[in-house]
């Protein structure tokens, strides 16, 4: 059974209103959200063998917190590709994933984590991906698996297992 986690990058800080948004660094919050979802994937035995990430420096930094709480952490690039991108694309990026990989996770931006989330999700919703698409907030991560390999990923191969916020971790 392979596990696909999609999850949205930390919360972003916006003191500087000049600030490039794909430079935008995390806030404070931001960097404490990012630190307890990596401790969730390692309480929980979701060690990614792979990640997509986009290159923007909010999702670098969301990364960089994960990636110092697993044990074996993967080597991850940065995609520009996946910055601002809809989530048909994103959908391509992770059907192209090698078998090999057992859970890949996804780092990206609203409104695409979220619509992509959507897209896989199947009738009838349970209350936890009811909550993920009523709003996707900043860090948190939706898990789904998959009943096959990642090239014929759907909603028929997809089944939504969980979705946690950091406000569920406090």
């Amino acid at each position: 059974m392979k596990t696909l986690l999609l999850m949205r990058h930390a919360k972003s800080d916006w003191n500087d209103l000049f600030c490039p948004d794909h430079d935008r660094p995390l806030s404070d919050r931001g960097h404490d959200a990012a630190k307890r979802m990596g401790k969730w994937l390692v309480q929980n035995n979701l060690e990614p063998d792979a990640v997509l990430l986009s290159s923007a420096k909010r999702v670098q930094q969301t990364w960089g917190h994960v990636r110092a709480k697993l044990a074996a952490p993967p080597s991850a690039k940065p995609l520009q590709n996946l910055y601002m991108t809809n989530p048909d694309y994103l959908l391509a990026h992770i059907r192209n994933t090698k078998k090999s990989i057992q859970t890949l996770l996804v780092i990206n931006h609203e409104p695409t984590i979220g619509m992509l989330t959507a897209q896989l999700a199947t009738p009838p919703l349970s209350a936890d991906c009811a909550r993920a698409l009523q709003k996707f907030p900043t860090a948190a991560i939706a898990r789904f698996e998959l009943s096959g390999n990642w090239p014929p990923l759907s909603a028929t191969t997809a089944r939504f297992i969980q979705f946690v916020k950091p406000k569920d971790l406090a």
